[in-house]
């Protein structure tokens, strides 16, 4: 996927502005994907919010899983410690490079079913466990 202009995705951030004025990811998510079909935030001061989101035109369109963590300051959110724009198209670019993207519902729902989730860093949290449930659901409906 092309990488994505910050300020295509934050018109307000002025080219030569000394600061940057951006607090919330979800401009972000949503430039990487059409649309976003599931997301599950954890409802605190700071914690992950996942996402599964689509691109392309249906019925060809992928699927892409994106999680990415939060905080309450800029000593623990990296989207409010970004200084500079530079910074800001850094963290941009590491999130589009984090989605993890899926030809087809088929490719996601093998993933979903045979990933050893286990084995990941958040398989403790009962918000990762209700995001895969949220995204099984989906992947048994007739949605698209």
């Amino acid at each position: 996927m092309a990488r994505i202009n910050v300020f295509n995705v934050y018109p307000q951030q002025m080219p030569n502005q000394p600061y940057v004025d951006v607090y919330c990811y979800e401009p972000m998510v949503t430039a990487f994907g059409q649309r976003t079909l599931v997301s599950h935030d954890v409802n605190d001061y700071q914690g992950d919010s996942y996402r599964l989101i689509a691109d392309g035109d249906e019925p060809d369109h992928k699927y892409g899983l994106l999680e990415f963590g939060w905080g309450s300051c800029s000593g623990c959110d990296a989207l409010q410690h970004c200084a500079s724009i530079e910074e800001l198209q850094s963290l941009m670019d590491h999130l589009q490079d984090s989605v993890k993207w899926f030809a087809d519902k088929e490719s996601l729902r093998r993933y979903m079913t045979e990933h050893d989730w286990e084995g990941d860093w958040h398989w403790h949290q009962e918000d990762a466990h209700r995001f895969r449930e949220k995204v099984m659901e989906f992947l048994n409906s007739d949605s698209e």
